[in-house]
């Protein structure tokens, strides 16, 4: 499994968290996979994220989240949210009015026709790369 853009395509049935992990290691990121079987790439990227296969819709998803102390820096409002969806490409930003100090990414890469080790790589660097800029738009955020 070679991760440069010449990749031969994994076919969609061959997709699975072990083979995405052993991917992501590979790519020399530091993984786990967590009690809900996300794969937390901790180390690697610019910044943290999860892997979520959703197999029964053939789609890999890329997630994270940035959190700040609402009550010293104020709430992530919908309306910042909104801005860095305008601004920054790839990451999708959204906020919860339950978690007044918490923005969340997601990003979702789909794989129905298989897809190319070096395309998934590719795609989680441009992730976490979006969603750190994101977050450096928004002061005081902390890595989780």
């Amino acid at each position: 499994m070679e991760l440069t853009s010449t990749s031969i395509t994994t076919p969609d049935d061959q997709i699975s968290i072990a083979w995405l992990q052993r991917l992501f290691e590979r790519a020399f990121f530091t993984t786990a996979v967590d009690a809900e079987g996300d794969i937390y790439i901790k180390e690697g990227l610019k910044f943290p994220i999860w892997v979520r296969l959703i197999e029964d819709e053939k789609l890999i998803r890329f997630f994270t989240y940035m959190q700040r102390d609402p009550e010293q820096h104020g709430v992530i409002t919908e309306r910042s949210a909104n801005h860095l969806n305008a601004t920054v490409l790839l990451a999708t930003f959204f906020v919860s009015q339950s978690e007044p100090g918490r923005l969340y990414t997601d990003y979702v890469l789909p794989y129905a026709h298989g897809v190319a080790p070096g395309q998934v790589i590719a795609a989680a660097r441009r992730f976490a790369g979006a969603s750190l800029y994101g977050a450096q738009k928004l002061i005081d955020l902390t890595i989780h």
